[in-house]
């Protein structure tokens, strides 16, 4: 349903843009986005069937009516009423890339095997922005299998400087070798 994300994501989008509101609603969205992922009980309901499209209104109005902004609270209402709720992430995927396409933003997922202090993180950013040209958003993750170094998923690409990879690979040539 591809089309649905760029027709009804897009669509925000530019109506947000235009209005100057794109940073804010794009916040409002993750908040959202991470509601519903907390309570999927909520997300099943909006997505049902079985739940009446004036049900479904009325459980947004209650809910959201004076916390998010008219157009994210709408956008909701047109996903609930048009039976494509369940691709309310999907569409949230589209605003922020097209938000991050427009500002020259990637975001990069950051994987090493302990925590990063606030001096490597920065450290790490500005290394990830040279070999881009962008401005990196991190979000970091903590993974002890990787047992050292750093993993970057980036644009598309995969920078993996970590001892799991490095042992993968040695034990790969290794394998390869014939004695």
């Amino acid at each position: 349903m591809s089309e649905v994300k760029q027709e009804y994501g897009g669509a925000l989008y530019l109506l947000c843009e235009e209005e100057q509101l794109s940073s804010d609603c794009l916040a409002q969205l993750h908040l959202l986005r991470r509601l519903m992922g907390e309570n999927p009980d909520y997300y099943r309901l909006m997505a049902a069937p079985t739940v009446t499209v004036a049900q479904k209104l009325a459980a947004l109005d209650e809910a959201f009516h004076a916390s998010v902004h008219p157009y994210v609270l709408n956008f909701l209402k047109i996903l609930a009423e048009n039976g494509y709720f369940s691709e309310f992430g999907a569409c949230c995927d589209e605003f922020e890339n097209r938000y991050n396409a427009d500002r020259n933003i990637c975001v990069a997922k950051v994987t090493t095997a302990v925590a990063l202090t606030d001096e490597q993180k920065q450290r790490l950013q500005k290394k990830l922005e040279l070999e881009v040209g962008k401005t990196v958003q991190m979000h970091c993750l903590v993974d002890p299998s990787v047992m050292g170094g750093v993993r970057a998923e980036l644009d598309g690409r995969l920078l993996d400087s970590t001892v799991k990879n490095k042992i993968d690979s040695i034990r790969d040539n290794l394998r390869k070798t014939v004695i």
